[in-house]
């Protein structure tokens, strides 16, 4: 995966909550699949029950991905899509919040054809909009998986510490800005989103700063991991694991997160009697 210039100081000048990636073109194993009047990008692999499905960072980046989805994919049907706005994605209706997001999710799986049950995994704010995606539709849902997951008590922080404008200043698409206009009503949705359902779920934490804010410091990782503790201690029976050598983005290629993955997935498989 390679970026452009103006994508790579974008990723850099917004860094890892606020941003993943703004690749725009589309992924060549990606389809555009149509759910009711909009267009969506999607990359199904595999086959199998449950079906994994991918949910990316604030800014999507479908191919950030491909490593952990190569892996699973080889095991059980995986899906990684972008949301509305997002790579090859046409826009959708506002507001942008976790719970549109959510319900855009369950009706593209319609779509597709796609049933439950389902293994969610969720990159920074996908962890998020997962989250509501699990509280609005708990029957369909075997297991989670946290990678990295900014929380409504982070974004409750970065709005204080940056606005709208300084997004639009440093170039983000639309899509990012309907997101971050929704936030409040995100951090609402996500505060009424507990309890989540009771399956096998992980909360994976990264321990190396990414040099540029929010997570630039040793301080930063500090506070984020202590966020991420407290967490990981309101999901009853999780798993917490720190990856201390990994980076809010370099944790995509650890091998721990599919591992972490395909444990989930023989958790729920052993639970619902699925082969």
């Amino acid at each position: 995966m390679s970026f452009g210039a103006r994508e790579l100081r974008l990723l850099i000048g917004i860094a890892s909550i606020v941003l993943a990636s703004s690749v725009q073109a589309q992924t060549p194993s990606s389809e555009l699949v149509q759910v009711q009047t909009r267009r969506v990008e999607i990359k199904v692999d595999g086959v199998g029950d449950p079906t994994v499905i991918f949910e990316s960072g604030f800014a999507g980046g479908l191919p950030l991905w491909t490593p952990a989805q190569d892996r699973v994919s080889k095991i059980t049907r995986t899906l990684s899509y972008e949301r509305a706005g997002l790579g090859q994605s046409d826009p959708g209706p506002e507001p942008r919040s976790a719970g549109q997001i959510a319900r855009e999710l369950h009706a593209l799986l319609a779509a597709r054809d796609i049933a439950p049950p389902y293994v969610l995994v969720g990159h920074s704010a996908g962890g998020l909009f997962v989250r509501v995606f699990a509280h609005l539709y708990p029957r369909e849902i075997v297991g989670l998986v946290l990678v990295d997951p900014a929380t409504e008590d982070d974004y409750e922080r970065l709005r204080t510490e940056k606005s709208v404008e300084d997004l639009r200043a440093m170039g983000a698409p639309a899509a990012l800005i309907g997101q971050w206009l929704a936030l409040p009503e995100t951090i609402d949705e996500a505060r009424h989103s507990w309890p989540l359902p009771h399956v096998p779920t992980v909360v994976l934490t990264s321990g190396k700063p990414l040099g540029a804010w929010p997570l630039a410091t040793a301080q930063d990782m500090q506070r984020w991991q202590d966020s991420h503790n407290q967490f990981a201690k309101k999901i009853p029976d999780s798993r917490h694991v720190l990856l201390q050598d990994a980076n809010h983005m370099t944790i995509l290629k650890e091998d721990a997160v599919a591992e972490q993955i395909l444990e989930t997935v023989a958790a729920a498989r052993r639970h619902r009697n699925i082969k």
